[in-house]
């Protein structure tokens, strides 16, 4: 199954994002993109990168895809066995999830578990 890259976040972008019953809007900047939450997935999805260009950050992937499907971050510590605080310093970029705990997640949030990982990497 070959999949597309629908854009990509800099750095120096202002994102922001709203779930609005099924679906969710991205505001980057001054445009709006309003999809289905079920393809929050292909946002994620990892991209050649290009000099100054970036796919976002694992920290931020992670806090968009847990809001997109809906979850606190204490039911996502809940789901995955782990503390409230372990959820939180992952969103934040204090630490980086294992490669399990990645899996875990990117199952949880249906996630590609391969650009998890290498937004892991890049952390």
């Amino acid at each position: 199954m070959k999949s597309r890259q629908l854009f990509w976040v800099t750095a120096s972008d202002h994102v922001s994002m709203q779930v609005d019953g099924s679906d969710v809007i991205l505001r980057i900047g001054t445009l709006q993109i309003t999809m289905p939450r079920d393809r929050m997935g292909e946002l994620t999805r990892p991209r050649e990168s290009t000099a100054g260009q970036d796919c976002g950050s694992l920290s931020q992937v992670l806090k968009a895809a847990r809001l997109a499907n809906g979850l606190s971050l204490a039911a996502v510590a809940d789901e995955l066995e782990v503390s409230f605080n372990s959820v939180w310093r992952w969103e934040n970029a204090v630490y980086v999830p294992s490669r399990s705990t990645l899996y875990h997640l990117a199952a949880l949030y249906k996630l590609s578990y391969e650009s998890l990982t290498i937004l892991a990497e890049r952390a």
